[in-house]
């Protein structure tokens, strides 16, 4: 049978975390989504303006409560982005 695993760990036996869990913050450090669950991937799908493979970046701009690049530009957001 499949484990039916907590929110935020993947894999067959349940025994991966998500990214950021491991480093005891929140899941994709609350910036966007993991594939979880038994047949999951572990990776996150980061929400618009932060990127990393943990979401734990946020795009110039939204660090001084602005828009991302300050509305005058593009940034690579999402888990392969580069900012």
């Amino acid at each position: 049978g499949l484990c039916t695993c907590d929110q935020g760990y993947y894999g067959p036996a349940c025994q991966f975390a998500c990214p950021g869990l491991a480093d005891g913050a929140e899941v994709c450090h609350g910036h966007g989504t993991c594939s979880d669950g038994a047949r999951g991937t572990g990776l996150c799908t980061c929400d618009q303006g932060y990127y990393g493979p943990a979401c734990q970046f946020a795009c110039p701009g939204l660090a001084d409560g602005a828009e991302v690049c300050h509305g005058h530009g593009t940034c690579s957001d999402g888990a392969r982005g580069t900012g």
